[in-house]
Protein backbone atom coordinates (compact mmCIF):
# COMPACT_ATOMS: atom_id res chain seq x y z
CA UNK A 1 0.00 0.00 0.00
CA UNK A 2 1.26 3.88 -0.63
CA UNK A 3 0.28 6.75 1.73
CA UNK A 4 -2.80 8.84 -0.62
CA UNK A 5 -2.54 5.75 -3.25
CA UNK A 6 -4.56 2.87 -4.44
CA UNK A 7 -5.11 0.18 -1.55
CA UNK A 8 -4.77 -3.18 -3.22
CA UNK A 9 -4.16 -6.89 -1.15
CA UNK A 10 -3.08 -9.96 -2.58
CA UNK A 11 -4.86 -13.20 -1.13
CA UNK A 12 -2.43 -15.56 0.55
CA UNK A 13 -3.26 -19.54 -0.55
CA UNK A 14 -2.72 -19.75 3.16
CA UNK A 15 -5.35 -17.91 4.23
CA UNK A 16 -9.35 -18.31 4.31
CA UNK A 17 -10.83 -15.01 3.22
CA UNK A 18 -14.44 -16.73 3.13
CA UNK A 19 -16.48 -14.02 5.94
CA UNK A 20 -16.24 -10.68 4.82
CA UNK A 21 -19.22 -9.29 6.80
CA UNK A 22 -19.42 -6.15 9.02
CA UNK A 23 -17.41 -6.91 12.22
CA UNK A 24 -15.60 -9.94 10.93
CA UNK A 25 -11.45 -9.94 11.10
CA UNK A 26 -11.50 -10.16 7.82
CA UNK A 27 -13.43 -6.85 7.27
CA UNK A 28 -11.18 -5.02 10.12
CA UNK A 29 -8.23 -6.21 8.25
CA UNK A 30 -9.26 -3.92 5.21
CA UNK A 31 -10.11 -1.35 7.68
CA UNK A 32 -6.49 -1.65 9.37
CA UNK A 33 -4.84 -1.64 6.07
CA UNK A 34 -6.16 1.40 4.56
CA UNK A 35 -5.86 3.20 7.82
CA UNK A 36 -1.74 2.27 6.90
CA UNK A 37 -2.51 3.76 3.24
CA UNK A 38 -3.39 6.99 4.96
CA UNK A 39 -0.70 7.38 7.23
CA UNK A 40 -1.34 5.06 10.54
CA UNK A 41 0.97 2.63 12.04
CA UNK A 42 0.63 0.30 14.73
CA UNK A 43 0.09 1.48 18.17
CA UNK A 44 3.38 -1.24 19.57
CA UNK A 45 6.81 -1.26 18.54
CA UNK A 46 6.71 -3.87 16.04
CA UNK A 47 10.24 -5.03 17.09
CA UNK A 48 10.47 -4.89 20.75
CA UNK A 49 6.44 -5.83 21.49
CA UNK A 50 6.85 -2.13 23.63
CA UNK A 51 3.82 -0.08 23.36
CA UNK A 52 3.92 3.15 21.48
CA UNK A 53 0.26 3.96 23.15
CA UNK A 54 -0.39 3.74 27.23
CA UNK A 55 -1.20 0.14 27.66
CA UNK A 56 -5.34 1.17 28.83
CA UNK A 57 -5.49 2.52 24.99
CA UNK A 58 -3.75 -0.05 23.42
CA UNK A 59 -6.51 -2.03 22.16
CA UNK A 60 -9.28 -2.48 19.54
CA UNK A 61 -11.27 -0.18 21.85
CA UNK A 62 -9.44 2.84 20.41
CA UNK A 63 -7.68 2.33 17.36
CA UNK A 64 -8.21 -0.15 14.94
CA UNK A 65 -4.29 -0.41 14.34
CA UNK A 66 -3.87 -2.42 17.48
CA UNK A 67 -3.85 -6.01 17.48
CA UNK A 68 -5.35 -6.10 20.99
CA UNK A 69 -9.14 -7.71 21.22
CA UNK A 70 -11.47 -5.95 23.31
CA UNK A 71 -13.57 -7.30 25.69
CA UNK A 72 -16.37 -4.79 25.94
CA UNK A 73 -17.14 -6.14 21.97
CA UNK A 74 -17.09 -9.67 23.19
CA UNK A 75 -13.31 -10.99 23.06
CA UNK A 76 -13.63 -13.65 26.35
CA UNK A 77 -11.24 -16.46 25.32
CA UNK A 78 -11.84 -19.76 26.55
CA UNK A 79 -15.88 -19.46 26.03
CA UNK A 80 -17.09 -20.68 22.53
CA UNK A 81 -20.31 -19.21 23.14
CA UNK A 82 -19.29 -15.70 23.01
CA UNK A 83 -17.83 -14.74 19.56
CA UNK A 84 -17.14 -11.17 19.78
CA UNK A 85 -16.69 -8.53 16.81
CA UNK A 86 -13.91 -6.76 15.66
CA UNK A 87 -14.22 -2.84 14.60
CA UNK A 88 -16.27 -1.81 11.37
CA UNK A 89 -14.50 1.53 11.50
CA UNK A 90 -11.42 3.18 12.32
CA UNK A 91 -12.04 4.06 16.21
CA UNK A 92 -11.37 6.81 18.02
CA UNK A 93 -7.89 7.56 18.23
CA UNK A 94 -7.55 6.56 14.42
CA UNK A 95 -10.02 9.55 13.44
CA UNK A 96 -8.71 11.92 15.61
CA UNK A 97 -5.03 10.80 13.80
CA UNK A 98 -6.59 11.06 10.22
CA UNK A 99 -8.34 14.48 10.68
CA UNK A 100 -4.80 15.61 11.65
CA UNK A 101 -3.12 14.85 8.89
CA UNK A 102 -6.13 15.64 6.43
CA UNK A 103 -8.10 17.77 8.27
CA UNK A 104 -11.99 16.74 8.52
CA UNK A 105 -14.41 15.64 6.64
CA UNK A 106 -17.68 17.90 7.17
CA UNK A 107 -19.75 16.67 3.63
CA UNK A 108 -20.33 13.41 5.85
CA UNK A 109 -23.36 12.46 7.43
CA UNK A 110 -24.64 16.65 7.47
CA UNK A 111 -28.53 15.46 7.84
CA UNK A 112 -30.92 14.31 10.65
CA UNK A 113 -29.20 10.90 11.15
CA UNK A 114 -30.80 8.30 13.41
CA UNK A 115 -28.30 5.34 13.97
CA UNK A 116 -30.14 2.29 15.30
CA UNK A 117 -28.28 -0.76 16.76
CA UNK A 118 -28.81 -4.83 16.66
CA UNK A 119 -30.10 -5.72 19.22
CA UNK A 120 -28.73 -9.61 17.87
CA UNK A 121 -24.99 -9.04 18.77
CA UNK A 122 -22.64 -6.54 19.23
CA UNK A 123 -21.84 -3.54 16.81
CA UNK A 124 -18.21 -2.09 17.13
CA UNK A 125 -17.52 1.09 15.96
CA UNK A 126 -17.12 5.17 16.20
CA UNK A 127 -19.48 7.16 14.99
CA UNK A 128 -18.10 10.23 12.43
CA UNK A 129 -20.91 12.68 11.76
CA UNK A 130 -20.71 16.39 10.78
CA UNK A 131 -23.96 17.85 11.26
CA UNK A 132 -27.74 17.91 11.56
CA UNK A 133 -29.68 17.05 14.01
CA UNK A 134 -28.73 13.17 15.24
CA UNK A 135 -30.43 10.45 17.23
CA UNK A 136 -29.01 7.32 18.88
CA UNK A 137 -32.83 5.05 18.59
CA UNK A 138 -32.34 2.27 21.17
CA UNK A 139 -35.92 1.65 21.21
CA UNK A 140 -35.59 -2.34 20.19
CA UNK A 141 -33.04 -2.85 22.92
CA UNK A 142 -33.96 -5.24 26.10
CA UNK A 143 -31.17 -4.72 28.07
CA UNK A 144 -29.48 -2.50 30.49
CA UNK A 145 -27.92 0.26 27.95
CA UNK A 146 -25.59 3.45 28.24
CA UNK A 147 -25.81 6.04 26.38
CA UNK A 148 -23.01 8.59 26.62
CA UNK A 149 -23.62 11.79 23.97
CA UNK A 150 -20.39 13.38 24.45
CA UNK A 151 -17.72 13.87 22.49
CA UNK A 152 -15.03 11.33 22.51
CA UNK A 153 -17.31 9.16 24.98
CA UNK A 154 -18.22 5.66 24.90
CA UNK A 155 -21.71 3.89 25.21
CA UNK A 156 -23.01 0.21 26.16
CA UNK A 157 -24.79 -0.91 23.41
CA UNK A 158 -26.67 -4.38 22.86
CA UNK A 159 -24.97 -7.73 23.38
CA UNK A 160 -22.34 -9.65 22.89
CA UNK A 161 -22.89 -12.78 20.75
CA UNK A 162 -24.15 -15.54 23.12
CA UNK A 163 -26.74 -18.00 24.12
CA UNK A 164 -29.59 -16.80 23.93
CA UNK A 165 -30.54 -17.70 27.09
CA UNK A 166 -27.53 -15.84 28.54
CA UNK A 167 -26.83 -12.52 27.16
CA UNK A 168 -23.86 -10.68 27.97
CA UNK A 169 -24.26 -7.12 27.30
CA UNK A 170 -21.79 -5.01 25.22
CA UNK A 171 -19.59 -2.66 27.18
CA UNK A 172 -18.38 0.99 26.02
CA UNK A 173 -18.29 -0.75 22.06
CA UNK A 174 -19.96 2.03 20.49
CA UNK A 175 -17.76 5.53 20.52
CA UNK A 176 -18.73 9.47 19.28
CA UNK A 177 -15.79 10.84 17.48
CA UNK A 178 -14.73 14.48 18.71
CA UNK A 179 -16.26 17.10 17.67
CA UNK A 180 -19.28 15.29 16.95
CA UNK A 181 -22.97 16.34 18.17
CA UNK A 182 -25.42 13.86 18.71
CA UNK A 183 -27.98 15.44 20.15
CA UNK A 184 -30.78 12.81 20.76
CA UNK A 185 -31.39 9.54 22.25
CA UNK A 186 -34.06 6.85 22.96
CA UNK A 187 -33.21 4.43 25.16
CA UNK A 188 -35.04 0.82 25.44
CA UNK A 189 -36.92 -1.47 27.59
CA UNK A 190 -34.33 -1.46 30.61
CA UNK A 191 -32.97 0.31 32.87
CA UNK A 192 -31.15 2.38 30.69
CA UNK A 193 -28.35 5.43 31.87
CA UNK A 194 -28.58 8.43 29.38
CA UNK A 195 -26.05 11.05 29.39
CA UNK A 196 -26.48 14.10 27.12
CA UNK A 197 -23.95 16.94 26.15
CA UNK A 198 -23.48 20.42 25.76
CA UNK A 199 -26.54 20.35 22.99
CA UNK A 200 -29.87 21.17 23.54
CA UNK A 201 -30.93 17.67 24.02
CA UNK A 202 -34.12 15.60 23.76
CA UNK A 203 -33.37 12.92 25.50
CA UNK A 204 -36.33 9.88 26.19
CA UNK A 205 -35.86 6.42 28.13
CA UNK A 206 -38.36 4.62 27.03
CA UNK A 207 -39.38 1.78 29.29
CA UNK A 208 -37.32 0.39 32.87
CA UNK A 209 -36.31 2.32 35.48
CA UNK A 210 -33.76 4.99 33.84
CA UNK A 211 -31.27 7.67 35.07
CA UNK A 212 -31.43 10.47 32.47
CA UNK A 213 -28.68 13.37 32.82
CA UNK A 214 -29.01 16.05 30.31
CA UNK A 215 -26.08 18.24 31.48
CA UNK A 216 -25.35 21.85 30.00
CA UNK A 217 -27.75 22.85 27.31
CA UNK A 218 -31.91 23.21 27.59
CA UNK A 219 -32.93 20.02 27.40
CA UNK A 220 -36.08 17.73 27.01
CA UNK A 221 -36.40 15.23 29.60
CA UNK A 222 -38.51 11.69 29.17
CA UNK A 223 -38.06 9.22 31.77
CA UNK A 224 -41.30 7.36 30.01
CA UNK A 225 -42.39 4.01 31.83
CA UNK A 226 -40.97 3.08 34.80
CA UNK A 227 -39.83 4.89 37.62
CA UNK A 228 -37.10 7.53 36.22
CA UNK A 229 -34.45 9.41 37.76
CA UNK A 230 -34.14 12.71 35.63
CA UNK A 231 -31.40 15.58 36.24
CA UNK A 232 -31.51 18.68 33.92
CA UNK A 233 -28.05 20.35 34.19
CA UNK A 234 -27.15 23.59 33.16
CA UNK A 235 -29.55 25.16 31.17
CA UNK A 236 -34.01 25.75 31.24
CA UNK A 237 -34.90 22.32 30.76
CA UNK A 238 -37.88 20.63 30.81
CA UNK A 239 -39.55 17.46 32.46
CA UNK A 240 -41.80 16.03 30.68
CA UNK A 241 -44.19 13.72 32.61
CA UNK A 242 -45.44 11.05 30.48
CA UNK A 243 -47.49 8.18 32.53
CA UNK A 244 -48.45 7.72 36.15
CA UNK A 245 -45.31 6.70 37.49
CA UNK A 246 -43.47 8.33 39.87
CA UNK A 247 -39.91 10.17 38.60
CA UNK A 248 -37.27 11.83 40.38
CA UNK A 249 -36.43 15.19 39.21
CA UNK A 250 -33.31 15.82 41.07
CA UNK A 251 -32.71 19.43 40.14
CA UNK A 252 -35.68 20.77 38.83
CA UNK A 253 -35.39 24.87 39.38
CA UNK A 254 -38.47 26.76 38.90
CA UNK A 255 -36.75 29.66 38.26
CA UNK A 256 -35.36 28.00 35.14
CA UNK A 257 -37.24 24.87 34.43
CA UNK A 258 -40.37 23.56 33.22
CA UNK A 259 -43.05 20.21 34.09
CA UNK A 260 -44.36 18.87 31.22
CA UNK A 261 -47.73 17.10 31.24
CA UNK A 262 -49.34 15.39 28.33
CA UNK A 263 -52.49 15.78 28.67
CA UNK A 264 -53.15 12.54 26.98
CA UNK A 265 -52.69 11.09 30.57
CA UNK A 266 -53.42 14.02 32.30
CA UNK A 267 -57.46 14.18 30.84
CA UNK A 268 -58.40 17.06 33.34
CA UNK A 269 -55.68 19.19 31.44
CA UNK A 270 -57.90 19.24 27.47
CA UNK A 271 -56.13 22.12 26.30
CA UNK A 272 -52.54 22.54 25.78
CA UNK A 273 -50.49 25.07 27.11
CA UNK A 274 -50.25 26.60 30.46
CA UNK A 275 -51.98 25.20 34.03
CA UNK A 276 -54.85 28.02 35.43
CA UNK A 277 -53.70 28.97 38.96
CA UNK A 278 -56.85 27.25 40.44
CA UNK A 279 -56.06 24.04 39.32
CA UNK A 280 -52.59 23.97 41.06
CA UNK A 281 -52.12 23.52 45.05
CA UNK A 282 -49.62 23.62 47.50
CA UNK A 283 -50.15 21.56 50.76
CA UNK A 284 -50.99 18.04 51.63
CA UNK A 285 -54.29 17.34 49.80
CA UNK A 286 -56.95 19.14 47.07
CA UNK A 287 -58.91 22.26 48.91
CA UNK A 288 -61.95 22.46 46.68
CA UNK A 289 -63.59 20.71 43.07
CA UNK A 290 -60.24 21.46 40.60
CA UNK A 291 -57.11 21.13 42.50
CA UNK A 292 -55.73 18.37 39.58
CA UNK A 293 -52.31 18.93 40.92
CA UNK A 294 -51.23 18.92 44.43
CA UNK A 295 -47.75 19.63 45.76
CA UNK A 296 -46.67 18.38 48.84
CA UNK A 297 -43.85 21.08 49.74
CA UNK A 298 -42.48 19.14 52.99
CA UNK A 299 -42.36 15.36 50.91
CA UNK A 300 -41.97 17.43 47.63
CA UNK A 301 -44.32 14.65 46.01
CA UNK A 302 -46.23 16.03 43.40
CA UNK A 303 -49.19 14.08 42.20
CA UNK A 304 -52.32 14.41 40.02
CA UNK A 305 -55.48 14.14 41.33
CA UNK A 306 -58.18 13.28 38.80
CA UNK A 307 -61.11 14.15 40.65
CA UNK A 308 -59.70 17.50 41.97
CA UNK A 309 -60.69 17.60 45.54
CA UNK A 310 -59.06 14.35 47.25
CA UNK A 311 -62.21 12.15 47.51
CA UNK A 312 -60.28 9.55 45.47
CA UNK A 313 -56.48 9.33 46.57
CA UNK A 314 -54.36 11.25 44.48
CA UNK A 315 -51.36 9.36 42.03
CA UNK A 316 -47.70 10.77 42.98
CA UNK A 317 -46.05 10.95 39.67
CA UNK A 318 -42.93 13.06 40.86
CA UNK A 319 -40.63 13.69 43.40
CA UNK A 320 -39.59 17.63 43.01
CA UNK A 321 -35.74 17.65 43.84
CA UNK A 322 -34.09 15.64 46.39
CA UNK A 323 -32.59 17.96 49.69
CA UNK A 324 -34.66 20.84 48.61
CA UNK A 325 -38.22 21.52 47.68
CA UNK A 326 -38.87 23.68 44.97
CA UNK A 327 -40.87 26.81 45.38
CA UNK A 328 -43.35 25.34 42.75
CA UNK A 329 -46.29 27.40 40.85
CA UNK A 330 -48.80 26.92 38.27
CA UNK A 331 -46.59 29.11 35.53
CA UNK A 332 -44.18 25.50 36.29
CA UNK A 333 -46.71 23.60 34.15
CA UNK A 334 -47.64 22.80 31.04
CA UNK A 335 -49.64 20.67 29.07
CA UNK A 336 -48.94 19.52 25.62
Amino acid sequence: MTLNGPATMERSPLLKFEDFSVGSDNYETFVHEIGHALGLSHPFNDNSGASLLPVAVENYKYTVMSYTEYAGAGYYPGIPEIIGVAPSTPMLLDIQAIQYLYGANMNTRTGDDVYAFSNAGPEFKTIWDAGGIDAFDLSNQILNEVINLQPGGFSSIGKTYSKAEWPVAARENIAIAYNVTIENAIGGSGKDTITGNTAANDLSGGNGNDVINGLDGDDVLKGGGGNDRLTGGLGNDWFNVMDKSKDVFTDFSAANDTIQLENSVFTQFTATGGIAAGNFKVGPVAGDTDDYLVYNNINRVLSYDEDGNGAVAPVPIAVIGVTFSANLTSADFVAI
